[in-house]
């Protein structure tokens, strides 16, 4: 492979990204794993807004810094109960 070539696996996943982009989620994935798909998304969303919050209170010192993980730290709480163990 050249320098610039794609692994054969980065080659799929940019397929999949191109895939979903023009057929949307839902049809590409089986019904009964669809709630898993929402659930993987709602995770990432909340790492996402986390992170997000963590760099913008770095930027206007640590004063608010325990404010967006105190949310996550809840949001965690709360799905406890609903994590099999």
């Amino acid at each position: 492979m050249g320098l610039f070539s794609s692994s054969p696996e980065e080659k799929k996943r940019e397929e999949t990204i191109t895939k979903i982009a023009k057929e949307g989620v839902s049809s590409l994935v089986d019904e009964k794993d669809l709630l898993k798909v929402i659930i993987e998304q709602n995770h990432t969303l909340i790492e996402l807004m986390t992170e997000n919050a963590k760099a913008t209170c770095s930027l206007h010192g640590d004063v608010g810094t325990g404010v967006p993980l105190g949310y996550q730290r809840d949001y965690y709480t709360k799905i406890q109960k609903y994590i099999k163990e």
